[in-house]
């Protein structure tokens, strides 16, 4: 998904309540198990109470971004039926 600003970003969803961090570690929990990489590599650098957030994900460079792309792809072909 692009914002107006240009700025690319993934929607993603969790049922965890926003309360007591619980969203936020479902949130990097869910992102970890798709990215194929540990929680602890995952952090919330920026919108710890905001619905719009910015992470830093640790791991090999291009195997993120080649899950990245599949993701994206995923998306893209759920949305164009």
């Amino acid at each position: 998904m692009v914002l107006a600003d240009g700025h690319s970003v993934l929607k993603l969803r969790v049922a965890a309540p926003p309360d007591k961090n619980r969203a936020n570690a479902a949130l990097m929990t869910l992102l970890a198990a798709t990215l194929g990489v540990s929680p602890s590599a995952i952090s919330i650098t920026a919108g710890h109470t905001a619905r719009l957030k910015t992470l830093r994900i640790g791991g090999d460079g291009a195997l993120l971004d080649a899950a990245l792309a599949a993701l994206v792809q995923t998306s893209r072909d759920k949305t164009s039926h």
